[in-house]
């Protein structure tokens, strides 16, 4: 857990880097640069997993170790608390690291400081930019590029943040590229598709009405757009007690990964404290994100290959997610079942999420509403035409699917807070 003064420290970063952000916006930095073609109709690299992705200051220079042995330990323990991306700049020498520990790097873009000097918008730094991504073509020790985590109006200009989002694009064609802004603000302004376009609400400490609000109105955005969706997502809440930031954040996990939610970006630090001087005192193994990242790390392959979400649905609930008495009735910015979909939930509170996977088979990601109260879930399945479906339900333990036959009523206790997955498969003929 974070100590009164990690936190202080956490916070003054922020507004430093925000402030860092702004410094230079006022450098040179503009929009133009040859080659570069005005407009991209190749549809981007999307993220292959999900990524459960750690971070820190971003924007300004390094505050990663710069001793290789570090590097190496700090990734070794972030992959045994369910890490598997790592926000950072680049140097040479990390992707083998990335590498060996099986993880990837989401690369910093705008890191202007010594000693990384490889920012995209000034022109001064950009060689390095472009010799940097073109090197990385096709490594998949990368997941892609970071151009940009904040409200999208900050960036100087919506023209130029196109540009150096079909820079990066142009210099890689085979990683995806993040821009992420506050809610709604200005994503529909991004002409040159990324590949993931993310927000941050921060809805457990500003209004839980903003995740479903937010969820809708960025599945319908890159469903139209060819791109996946990211969330920026605060580890801590105040002042309610740390206990509870597990529940609260493994809550807006699943509800988001039920809307088809790709990459995850904790922020800022999390058990790796890089300003912390005494290595010894650098790994916090008690923190909650620790558990949340072991607890999801079985599902990043499958949520990968489960694509977008082609349909989410919602039972009526009659408490909210912090099992407080709600009016009964469907959420907010949720959609009920059909009266005739092959799937009714009939028993406990619960969002969702309906997928395909390669095999034309499909995935129902069940959420759980309530972050702080079991459900006992009851489903029926109906008939197809061509017979009754066969079921399967991911088992964490095994990282597979385990058969349950062809049922037409399926009962599971979902933990509070929790997710359950099932595939559902029609018969052939």
């Amino acid at each position: 857990m974070h100590s009164p003064i990690s936190r202080i420290i956490i916070v003054a970063a922020f507004v430093l880097c925000l402030a860092d952000v702004n410094h230079a916006c006022a450098r040179s930095i503009n929009g133009t640069e040859p080659g570069i073609p005005d407009k991209i109709d190749t549809p981007p690299a999307l993220p292959k997993e999900f990524a459960f992705t750690f971070s820190t200051t971003y924007g300004l220079g390094d505050e990663y170790p710069r001793d290789p042995e570090e590097f190496d330990r700090m990734l070794g323990l972030l992959k045994g608390a369910g890490y598997n991306t790592v926000y950072c700049p680049y140097t040479e020498w990390r992707v083998p690291l990335f590498k060996k520990h099986g993880m990837k790097m989401m690369v910093d873009v705008l890191a202007w400081k010594p000693p990384v000097e490889a920012d995209v918008r000034d022109p001064e730094q950009r060689p390095k930019v472009k010799a940097m991504c073109e090197a990385l073509r096709g490594n998949d020790a990368i997941w892609g590029y970071n151009v940009w985590n904040e409200t999208l109006y900050w960036c100087t200009s919506l023209e130029w943040m196109n540009a150096w989002v079909r820079m990066l694009r142009t210099w890689d064609p085979t990683h995806p590229v993040w821009v992420g802004t506050h809610n709604n603000s200005n994503p529909q302004e991004i002409k040159t598709e990324p590949g993931v376009r993310a927000w941050y609400d921060y809805h457990w400490a500003r209004g839980l009405g903003a995740n479903f609000a937010m969820l809708k109105y960025y599945r319908g955005l890159t469903s139209n757009h060819l791109s996946a969706m990211g969330k920026w997502e605060q580890i801590h809440v105040r002042p309610t007690p740390e206990p509870a930031d597990y529940n609260r954040n493994l809550w807006s996990l699943n509800t988001g990964i039920a809307y088809g939610v790709k990459t995850w970006i904790w922020f800022i630090g999390g058990p790796y404290a890089t300003r912390e001087p005494d290595v010894s005192k650098r790994w916090h193994p008690d923190h909650h994100l620790c558990k949340l990242g072991r607890h999801m790390q079985p599902l990043y392959k499958l949520i990968g290959e489960m694509g977008p979400a082609l349909q989410v649905y919602s039972t009526p609930t009659t408490r909210n997610a912090n099992n407080s008495p709600k009016k009964a009735g469907i959420p907010a910015n949720t959609t009920g079942f059909p009266a005739h979909h092959w799937l009714q939930v009939t028993g406990g509170e619960v969002l969702c999420g309906f997928f395909k996977l390669a095999d034309g088979s499909d995935v129902v990601y069940v959420a759980n509403h309530n972050a702080f109260a079991r459900q006992e879930v009851v489903m029926t399945v109906a008939k197809d035409a061509k017979g009754a479906r066969a079921v399967w339900q991911f088992d964490r333990a095994r990282s597979d699917w385990v058969s349950l036959g062809t049922v037409g009523t399926i009962r599971v206790t979902l933990p509070e807070a929790d997710a359950a997955l099932f595939r559902f498969e029609i018969p052939k003929r």
